[in-house]
């Protein structure tokens, strides 16, 4: 019995430790929500009441917050920034050391054939994409980058699924943008994009 309240305290602490280094407030709350439940599942096995008492506590809360997050009404919108904006070149150096993470081979740009749109959640300013229109309604998309607090799917789904007006009101028939890893290839299926036969590297979607 010892060995399985030891794997239930350190569980419930890798679980807490990890919540911890979440950039998304919701991914934090749901598996701190989890470390939590075990830690309370651990102080009723020990005896260490007062353990349980805190974290049933902490329980309570994170549902709350979680419930909060998923049910709250959010208001999105798309605005469209000129490439030579002062505020998008401030956007791009504060997030800048994350963009090249994320997507190491994009080279910001300022031409007039790159089109810019800042993408807002409850009027902050949440995600950036950069796309450039090429002939017969195609729209390439050279960047697609949300920050890290807003990383939940919420941008993607309103910018690739509730907003596909916005691009059929522009001409485009499909977008396309290139591949950068794994995190990304789970963000594109999820959009709706599919890969191109040819071209394993890019990946398309029809509007």
């Amino acid at each position: 019995m010892d060995s399985i309240y030891s794997i239930i305290g350190y569980s419930a602490s890798i679980l807490v430790a990890v919540s911890l280094f979440m950039n998304s407030a919701f991914k934090l709350r749901l598996i701190n929500l989890a470390g939590a439940l075990a830690f309370s599942v651990y102080g009723i096995m020990i005896e260490a009441y007062p353990v349980s008492v805190l974290n049933i506590l902490i329980v309570f809360a994170d549902i709350y917050f979680l419930s909060h997050y998923i049910f709250k009404k959010e208001y999105f919108s798309i605005v469209e920034i000129s490439h030579d904006s002062q505020y998008l070149e401030y956007f791009i150096k504060f997030f800048g050391a994350d963009i090249a993470k994320l997507y190491p081979e994009f080279t910001y740009r300022t031409d007039k054939k790159t089109k810019v749109l800042l993408l807002v959640r409850d009027l902050v300013p949440a995600g950036i994409v950069f796309y450039e229109e090429k002939p017969e309604g195609l729209f390439f998309i050279h960047l697609d980058y949300v920050v890290p607090r807003y990383r939940d799917m919420k941008i993607g789904r309103f910018l690739y699924r509730d907003s596909l007006g916005f691009f059929r009101n522009r001409g485009c028939r499909e977008i396309r943008t290139p591949l950068y890893g794994k995190n990304h290839l789970r963000y594109l299926k999820k959009m709706g994009f599919r890969r191109i036969e040819n071209d394993g590297d890019v990946f398309i979607k029809t509007i």
